[in-house]
C-alpha cells in the first residue's frame, strides 16, 4: 500500500494534468466555436480541424485525469469514513460519464462540419446549422455534469475535514463550492437569461480547486507528529 503522502501527490498530480488540460480545451474551443453563429462555427471547424481535434482529445484527457485523482482519494480517504468516500467516488464516475457523452456532440459537429455527405444532404445552410447546433448542446451539456461535480465536492469536503490530513478551511471551502456549483445548475434551469460562462456561483468552486491541486503537490497530507513514549518513573523506595 502506498503512503497517504504518495496517494496525495499523485491525486495531485493528475488534478493538476486536468486543471491544464481543461484550461488548454476551453481555450481552442471557444477560439472555434461561436455562440448563435453556425456558419461561422462551421467555417472556423474546417480551417482548423486539427486544432479542433486536439481540443476534443484534450477535453477527453482531462476528465479521464480527473478520474483517476478521485480515484487516488479515494484510496487516501476511505478509512475516515467508507460511505462519504463511496459517494464522493460515485458521484465522480457519474459526472465523468456525463460530460464524456456531452462530447459526442462535439465530434458530431466535428463530422457534420467536415463530411461533404452532410452538405449534399442538407446543403450548405442546413449542415452548417447542424454543426452549430451540436457545437451549442455541447457548451450547454457542461451544467449538467456540473450538478455531480457539485455533489461530489460535499463528500468529498467533509473528508477532508474529518481526516485532518488538510486545513479545515480547504474543507470548508469545499463545501461551499459544491453548493455553489448545483446553485449554479439549478439557476441556469430555472431562470431566464441567467449569465453564460464563469457566473460567481462558480468562483469558490475555481478557488477551491486551485488550492486543493496546491496543497495535494506542495503538503501531501499533514500527517500527526509521532509523540515518544514517555519512560516509566522509577519508583522510590519508602522509609
Amino acid at each position: 500500500m502506498r503512503s497517504p503522502k504518495t496517494l496525495a501527490r499523485l491525486a495531485g498530480a493528475f488534478y493538476g494534468l486536468m486543471f491544464g488540460l481543461s484550461i488548454f480545451a476551453s481555450i481552442v474551443l471557444n477560439r472555434i466555436i461561436v455562440s448563435g453563429d453556425p456558419a461561422t462555427t462551421a467555417s472556423n471547424i474546417r480551417q482548423s480541424t486539427a486544432l479542433f481535434r486536439i481540443g476534443i482529445l484534450s477535453d477527453l484527457l482531462q476528465i479521464t485525469c480527473f478520474l483517476l485523482a478521485y480515484m487516488a482519494l479515494y484510496v487516501l480517504l476511505k478509512h475516515v469514513n467508507q460511505l462519504a468516500a463511496t459517494a464522493m467516488v460515485v458521484f465522480t464516475a457519474v459526472s465523468v460519464g456525463v460530460y464524456s457523452l456531452n462530447l459526442l456532440n462535439l465530434y458530431s459537429a466535428l463530422m457534420v462540419a467536415t463530411d461533404t455527405n452532410y452538405s449534399q444532404a442538407f446543403g450548405s445552410a442546413g449542415s452548417n446549422a447542424l454543426a452549430g447546433m451540436f457545437a451549442n448542446v455541447q457548451a450547454n451539456g457542461y451544467f449538467v455534469s456540473g450538478m455531480f461535480f457539485g455533489l461530489l465536492l460535499l463528500p468529498f469536503g467533509y473528508l477532508v475535514i474529518k481526516s485532518r490530513y488538510f486545513h479545515t478551511a480547504l474543507g470548508v471551502l469545499l463545501v461551499i463550492a459544491g453548493v455553489g456549483y448545483i446553485a449554479d445548475v439549478f439557476a441556469r434551469t430555472l431562470v431566464p437569461g441567467y449569465g453564460t460562462g464563469i457566473t460567481i456561483l462558480l468562483i469558490p468552486g475555481a478557488v477551491a480547486e486551485a488550492l486543493t491541486i496546491l496543497w495535494l503537490l506542495i503538503f501531501g497530507v499533514r500527517l500527526p507528529k509521532a509523540t515518544s513514549p514517555v519512560a516509566p518513573q522509577r519508583l522510590q523506595p519508602t522509609a
